[in-house]
């Protein structure tokens, strides 16, 4: 009977890491289309403004929208560094600089197998005290952006995950 005991005992284990991917599977696409939508909304909104508006409800509506994105990107981070053990869990975040998340992001791309060598300085140029510079890392951000949407090597939920991060980025750098 122990030699039963072992087989069944990885099925069980097998069978709620099936479960397991599975629920992240569907909240992993859940976010895709989230993210989607929400592109969709900005564009559409873009559109019109720059039809329909003058440049102080421009700057305001790029305003609004860089907060938003900020916001939404600190309170992601803030959420991974939280665990919820304890109330010294929850008072300890992980407060990354953005030099270290486009670290990470270059870390995932090369994982991704994307090319991120437009990125290779910008975590210098955000560490600097020169915040002129940020501008570059900016546009460094946007053309990785861009390389991302070219590559046909990438699959659609890399392409999104790579450049939520990166649009997360530039938020937290235009703040």
């Amino acid at each position: 009977m122990s030699k039963e005991n072992p087989p069944q005992d990885w099925d069980k284990l097998w069978m709620e890491f099936n479960k397991s991917l599975k629920t992240w599977n569907e909240a992993f696409e859940s976010l895709q289309r989230i993210t989607n939508d929400v592109q969709s909304k900005y564009n559409e909104a873009i559109a019109k403004t720059l039809k329909d508006s003058n440049d102080k409800i421009m700057s305001r509506f790029i305003e609004s929208w860089k907060k938003s994105m900020s916001d939404a990107g600190i309170s992601a981070f803030k959420q991974i560094g939280d665990t919820g053990n304890s109330a010294a869990a929850t008072k300890k975040e992980i407060i990354k600089t953005p030099g270290q998340t486009i670290n990470d992001l270059i870390t995932l791309g090369n994982s991704f197998g994307a090319h991120t060598s437009v990125l290779k300085d910008a975590s210098n140029i955000l560490n600097d005290s020169n915040q002129n510079n940020d501008k570059a890392a900016y546009g460094k951000l946007s053309m990785f952006i861009n390389q991302v949407n070219q590559n046909h090597n990438l699959t659609s939920s890399q392409k999104a995950q790579l450049i939520a991060n990166a649009n997360t980025i530039k938020a937290s750098i235009q703040s």
